[in-house]
């Protein structure tokens, strides 16, 4: 992602606990680190990165704090500093997908105390929403988007024999399920992808 024009890449980093690593570059500086200490991310899973409005968010699944999601955010500070959410506490092995839709940071996540099903984090409001519906396949993520501003929260339905499944406001404004038709999605470790294409 980029912030500030820098093209930032975030990691669990090893060395360091498995905290959180910044990898961003610069023409000024070239390639420079910058070790975030905060609390250590759960294993097996990644953190997810969007900006609103200048100020970036980094989810991520915390083993310090139960498995919920923290966010570590430039609270348009330009500081990086630690945001905890708990909340409910994410499915084992899953990782969450940030995004930005409307101009408010979101971030969706495989809720095990409602059954792996979705649920979001509004940071607008800093209130979780619940979902329901489908179950996600075990040990898989969501992935999300927001073209022209309408959400779009794909995942591997175990309900439905794992196809793919998108949780969506096209067209109504509010969430709902739309079920992808197509083939089966295997399951051991894989997730869905989406981005917005802006081709040609």
């Amino acid at each position: 992602m980029t912030i500030a024009g820098n093209p930032n890449i975030f990691y669990v980093d090893a060395a360091k606990g498995d905290t959180i690593t910044d990898w961003h570059w610069n023409s000024v500086e070239g390639w420079q680190q910058q070790f975030f200490y905060g609390h250590k991310v759960a294993a097996g899973t990644s953190p997810s990165a969007t900006v609103v409005n200048g100020v970036a968010h980094l989810f991520f699944v915390d083993e310090t704090n139960a498995d919920t999601i923290t966010d570590w955010t430039t609270s348009g500070t330009g500081y990086w500093h630690q945001l905890f959410l708990y909340g409910h506490k994410v499915a084992a092995g899953s990782s969450p997908a940030a995004v930005e839709i409307g101009g408010v940071a979101h971030a969706f996540f495989v809720d095990e105390a409602n059954g792996d099903t979705i649920t979001d984090w509004n940071l607008a409001t800093l209130q979780q929403q619940f979902f329901y519906g489908d179950t996600v396949a075990a040990g898989t993520s969501p992935s999300a988007i927001a073209p022209e501003g309408q959400g779009h929260v794909f995942f591997i339905d175990a309900t439905k024999a794992n196809r793919i499944t998108d949780w969506n406001t096209a067209g109504t404004g509010s969430w709902h399920e739309t079920w992808l038709e197509g083939g089966h999605a295997a399951t051991a470790g894989s997730s869905p992808a989406a981005w917005i294409w802006e081709g040609p």
